[in-house]
């Protein structure tokens, strides 16, 4: 699965292309590498839009264009850009969270969803990390947890909160978001409303996007072949026919138009 997928659009063709995006400093206009996996080879493209959706599509960002600076016969040179992005993956959200002083929950079975615990002055906090999100709970007393607890804590009907945040449409990312949250719990915050308060929405997973199916007036359409600006507007926006964000000041009207 990937959180961020990107619509880009290859030469000679009007149509835009969900592909995976596992970074986070992809923008729009971007030139980049894709990887097409039936091909084994890689293609350029421009990047056209960049949302949060959390779909598995066929093919994925390879690098962008000018970081690619030569091939050898053990693979090619690829020179990172410069980025201020701290997470790019799941996985960069993770490190930074036990570094920060969170203990992982161990789990019976490696399916199980992972949990992530931290106490501050008075109070605990648990993290779940599953396929459609992550979930933030607190608890307003200090609970007592070990590495296998497996997420448990005792049944108290009284005291705790939760907020179950999605990848889904989160509308900005949802790692620096956890990550924020951790900070706001370490300084012992009083008022933690902000990440209380769900973003993003429950969306089916797809396990291949290249077949997925989208409710437009209850018809399926298939987008193997690609979209057009106005089917990528059905998807980004948000239902009240206004603007879509695509990122980067650039905006889409329900036409096919944008504007910044």
């Amino acid at each position: 699965m990937s959180y961020r997928v990107a619509f880009v659009s290859f030469r000679g063709s009007k149509n835009l292309y969900p592909v995976n995006c596992h970074r986070g400093d992809i923008i729009v206009g971007d030139e980049v590498y894709v990887s097409m996996i039936e091909k084994q080879v890689h293609k350029k493209a421009v990047v056209h839009a960049v949302e949060y959706l959390n779909w598995d599509c066929k093919n994925a960002i390879y690098c962008l264009v000018e970081e690619l600076k030569g091939r050898e016969v053990w693979g090619d040179v690829i020179e990172r850009r410069e980025s201020d992005v701290r997470f790019h993956t799941k996985k960069d959200l993770i490190r930074f969270l036990l570094d920060a002083g969170w203990k992982k929950i161990d789990q019976r079975s490696s399916r199980a969803p992972l949990y992530y615990w931290l106490d501050n002055q008075t109070q605990t906090a648990r993290l779940r990390f599953h396929g459609l999100g992550i979930d933030i709970q607190i608890f307003d007393f200090l609970v007592w947890m070990d590495e296998n607890h497996e997420g448990r804590v005792a049944p108290q009907r009284d005291g705790w909160r939760i907020a179950r945040h999605r990848y889904y449409h989160s509308g900005r990312c949802i790692f620096e978001f956890v990550a924020d949250f951790s900070d706001a719990f370490l300084r012992n915050e009083d008022d933690f409303t902000l990440y209380l308060t769900q973003i993003g929405h429950d969306g089916s997973k797809r396990s291949d996007v290249s077949s997925f199916p989208v409710e437009k007036k209850e018809a399926v359409r298939d987008y193997s072949d690609g979209c057009t600006l106005s089917e990528l507007y059905d998807i980004m926006s948000d239902g009240s026919g206004g603007p879509a964000y695509l990122g980067d000041g650039i905006y889409l009207n329900s036409d096919g138009s944008s504007f910044e």
